[in-house]
């Protein structure tokens, strides 16, 4: 038996426990009896069975947690033209037990080397930080063994392997400082993040920029920046404690260039 496990015959509901750990219910009238038990977590089960007058029944369940799985993985795969400073984020349906994550997970690059780092984690979700920057136009892989498990002890259901590629440099030399080719907006890190996050984006030459933050009703929910910027790198934190978990998207417009990308908040 676990606290929280819910029992129900024929619409009657059992919240507690005997000493010898079986849950009881009475007042069941004679007859087919469904029984339903449900665990969240571990999923439910229903048996069907007969009860005779002035009787009881014994009757066993086993509930077992399903397999922990990925539902998501950011640079997604076969991304191109990655930041070099990016954060390496893998999110699991339920929460995972972080040593055999540790041992079972690798960050490598194209001639199988592996990238020094350290994870961050919080309960279901896992945050590499490489500690260089990676290297330009250059492919990686993230890949892992079945030997991962949930808190539950329950094994990954599959390996998992996804490939990503940085881009080359967009920049050049101006006056002995590196100055950006283009305009462009770069995906937050980290991502998924709780309950702050950095957006990144480039201009080659002064320009008046407006970055908003949307929420999936297309409200905007925070203007970051309103103003004139100069040439160069920019890096703007936003910080999302006051809002739900949700997707959130980040929108800029920078003269005639314009684009949104997505980020999850998860609280």
């Amino acid at each position: 038996p676990i606290k929280g496990t819910r029992v129900v015959a024929n619409g009657i509901v059992s919240d507690t426990t005997d000493a010898n750990g079986a849950y009881s219910l009475d007042s069941v009238l004679a007859g087919i009896v469904s029984i339903q038990t449900f665990m969240e977590g571990y999923g439910s089960k229903t048996m069907v069975t007969e009860l005779y007058t002035g009787g009881a029944r014994i009757v066993n369940f086993y509930l077992q947690s399903p397999a922990p799985e990925v539902v998501s993985i950011m640079p997604v795969d076969s991304m191109y033209e990655v930041s070099l400073d990016a954060h390496i984020s893998i999110r699991f349906d339920q929460a995972m037990d972080t040593l055999t994550f540790n041992t079972a997970n690798f960050i490598l690059s194209a001639a199988d080397s592996s990238i020094d780092g350290y994870f961050t984690r919080s309960d279901s979700s896992f945050t590499f930080i490489p500690l260089l920057p990676l290297a330009d136009d250059q492919e990686y892989r993230v890949e892992a063994t079945t030997g991962i498990k949930s808190k539950l002890n329950i094994a990954l259901s599959d390996h998992y392997m996804w490939k990503f590629s940085t881009g080359s440099p967009v920049f050049l030399e101006y006056d002995g400082s590196a100055v950006p080719q283009m305009v462009l907006l770069e995906q937050n890190y980290p991502n998924p993040f709780n309950p702050a996050t950095t957006i990144r984006f480039t201009l080659p030459h002064a320009e008046t920029v407006k970055l908003q933050v949307y929420n999936t009703l297309g409200q905007v929910v925070n203007t970051l920046v309103n103003d004139t910027k100069r040439a160069g790198i920019h890096e703007v934190e936003f910080n999302a404690s006051h809002l739900p978990s949700s997707v959130y998207f980040y929108r800029i417009e920078a003269g005639s260039y314009v684009d949104t990308k997505k980020m999850i908040l998860i609280k």
